[in-house]
């Protein structure tokens, strides 16, 4: 599986379509608008996911608000 380590800078976020974007320290992210320029990225996939990776920071900063319009499931499975 080809992997693709960049930083988040827009120049980095402007670039072509992934089909996965995996964004890791989120609540670090000065410019609000990287997080919904990493969201676009995923566009050209009609199967496109974006998984935030990071601690958390003050309610309702730009992370908190795109937990809220998430998913929110919780799994669990039985031990055999």
């Amino acid at each position: 599986m080809p992997v693709k380590v960049q930083s988040a800078i827009k120049n980095n976020l402007q670039s072509k379509s992934v089909p996965w974007m995996l964004n890791d320290e989120v609540w670090l992210w000065d410019d609000v608008g990287l997080l919904e320029m990493a969201r676009k990225r995923i566009s050209a996939c009609w199967d496109g996911q974006v998984v935030n990776v990071s601690q958390g920071s003050t309610e309702k900063d730009h992370l908190h608000q795109a937990f809220e319009s998430g998913g929110k499931n919780e799994w669990m499975f039985r031990c055999p």
